[in-house]
């Protein structure tokens, strides 16, 4: 049996490591910002220094800790153990993306035994219970995994979900290192294979798997290295942010690894749990690159509220990263007047835009520029169309800029009919690059759905350019649309969660829905704390109230259950999961109180 010793590091016999080291470390090599081929040449080099990656827990304690010459050794030998198991090169391994180093062992053991790896998700309360069975179930139809990789803990589980794969190929590290390790010589994934399969986090469909290639991945490395973050050898990441996520894992473990600096893990439930862990890690730590959601800088600014602490130092973060979802201008405002007085500096944000389909990154607002924010005219917005600088009398609506595109990097705002449209015209996002996806796996409907044939992608965001810059304003298929105005489902939730002190940010969703007359209409779910059928009604007219009033329509609203609405791995609610749940009437909200009160 395996086990993890006091320095992170897989239990091998000192021998066993001998044997499998195909160079001793040397001197630190001089700094290479992500200039590889492959991850594999990537991690070559960066075992060559003496950085690594290090796992801590709830309370701040260092876990594990493993350079990346650990890694890269124990990959090698894992990768052997995986072809005496039976795995041929080329060949899909499932592997359960815990925060822990077993996962990024797996990960790189697959790059070195030319097996192509699949992320698969782990149960997180950021993201909520309801729907994990259903979206492995869809992952496992849409892919043709040999083996799953799995923590002992989710082992059961993955039996239960999976018919298709016996038992002894659903295993944990510990146990298929006790299987005899092939002889044969591994042949790493090259520079013109598949590095990894991403499924997308699904917030408008099921998940679809992206096919990363090796150019595709060491592209947008590199471009997030030395066009997006300037990254420097004296710069360390701070990360709490889930590996099945793109963000996660190219982002804040990839990229690292590509310019050979050190990064610190805090487990994405030990933040659901201690948010404020996430800006102690950065403040001890020295980190000075660290991304998130949102959500996350609001969550950690509620938490200020009730006291920060006195010894917290962020004078060290020089890039506040936000991606995953539309970026919220007021909430960042809040983080920043909060944690000012701990060397938390406004500047230091970087708003940024990207998807699995495109690796990660597509772009950032300029280093040092903070928050470029653009009011405009709401009532041009929703009745034209055109994001039109606000005026003294206008109703405004404030977006954050995500910066200009990366260079190589090429956005359209286009219509209906796919033709480019000007400046300040609100439409459908497309790109190009050099790292957009192969293709979606076994889905080639799909695919031709959403790549031209001239290597365009469809985002299926929408959004406009002022200035060479992008702004998201939404996803289009969640726009609602009434009586022919085009209403945006962040609005209506917008205006209740700011107006109605009840309620907190990520409380409520809307929709659109036809009613059995062929009437569309706007439905607001609100997640609901009251118990009283008074209090109840009260709320509801407030919310009627709030969405009339700023917004001009009438809406159906509807109270569920705390904490009941679907969200991504990366933050992003599911508005199309929301409604599918609202359908089908699991949103009882007496029941859920009823057994919460037992």
């Amino acid at each position: 049996m395996t086990t993890i010793n006091d320095t992170g590091s897989l239990g091998l016999s000192a021998q066993k490591m001998k044997e499998e080291q195909d160079h001793s470390p040397v001197a630190a090599q001089p700094f290479r910002p992500g200039d590889f081929d492959s991850l594999v040449e990537a991690m070559d080099y960066a075992a060559l220094n003496d950085n690594g990656a290090s796992f801590y827990d709830l309370r701040g304690n260092c876990q594990h800790k493993l350079s990346y010459t650990q890694v890269r050794e124990q990959a090698i030998h894992l990768a052997k153990c995986l072809r005496g198991l039976g795995l041929k090169r080329g060949e899909h391994l499932g592997v359960v993306a815990e925060m822990h180093p077993d996962f990024l062992i797996t990960f790189y053991a697959c790059q070195y035994g030319g097996f192509v790896s699949i992320p698969l998700p782990v149960l997180s309360g950021l993201g909520g219970r309801r729907g994990y069975a259903l979206q492995l179930a869809r992952i496992f139809e849409s892919s043709d995994m040999k083996a799953i990789v799995s923590p002992e803990s989710l082992r059961e589980s993955l039996l239960a979900l999976d018919g298709s794969l016996p038992p002894e190929r659903i295993l944990t590290v510990a146990k298929l290192l006790e299987h005899k390790s092939s002889d044969e010589p591994c042949l790493p994934l090259g520079p013109d294979e598949i590095s990894h399969i991403q499924f997308s986090s699904g917030s408008t469909r099921f998940p679809l798997g992206v096919e990363i290639s090796q150019q595709a991945l060491m592209a947008n490395a590199r471009s997030i290295i030395v066009d997006g973050l300037k990254m420097r050898p004296s710069d360390r990441i701070a990360s709490w942010l889930p590996f099945y996520h793109d963000m996660g894992l190219i982002g804040q473990c990839v990229a690292p690894i590509a310019c050979q600096i050190n990064v610190d893990f805090l487990h994405p439930a030990d933040f659901s749990r201690r948010p404020l862990q996430w800006l102690k890690l950065i403040s001890e730590c020295r980190a000075t690159i660290s991304f998130s959601p949102d959500f996350g800088y609001e969550i950690c600014t509620r938490l200020g509220n009730k006291g920060v602490p006195d010894d917290l130092d962020l004078s060290c973060w020089r890039a506040a990263g936000i991606g995953g979802d539309m970026v919220r201008p007021d909430v960042l405002q809040k983080f920043a007047t909060m944690f000012a007085a701990s060397g938390f500096k406004e500047e230091a944000f970087v708003p940024s835009y990207g998807l699995a389909e495109a690796t990660l990154a597509v772009s950032f607002e300029t280093l040092g520029s903070g928050m470029v924010v653009d009011e405009i005219d709401n009532d041009i917005l929703t009745n034209e169309g055109r994001a039109t600088p606000a005026s003294k009398t206008s109703t405004t609506r404030a977006f954050t800029s995500c910066g200009p595109p990366m260079p190589g990097y090429q956005v359209e705002i286009r219509d209906e009919q796919a033709r480019s449209m000007p400046e300040r015209h609100v439409g459908p996002v497309w790109l190009s690059g050099p790292s957009l996806m192969t293709r979606y796996h076994n889905q080639p409907e799909a695919t031709r759905n959403a790549v031209t044939d001239d290597g365009w992608l469809n985002t299926g965001d929408m959004g406009y350019l002022a200035n060479g810059r992008l702004y998201i304003t939404g996803r289009h298929k969640d726009m609602i649309i009434i009586k022919g105005r085009n209403i945006w489902p962040q609005d209506l939730e917008w205006h209740v969660e700011r107006e109605i002190s009840d309620l907190k940010g990520r409380d409520s969703a809307a929709f659109a829905h036809t009613t059995p007359d062929g009437d569309e209409i706007a439905v607001i779910l609100v997640q609901c704390r009251k118990n009283d059928p008074a209090s109840r009604e009260s709320l509801r007219k407030e919310v009627a109230s709030a969405v009339s009033r700023n917004a001009g329509i009438i809406c159906q609203v509807e109270l569920i259950p705390q904490r009941s609405l679907p969200y991504t791995t990366s933050g992003k609610l599911i508005r199309s999961k929301a409604k599918q749940n609202w359908l089908e009437g699991i949103y009882d909200l007496d029941k859920a109180q009823s057994a919460a009160n037992k």
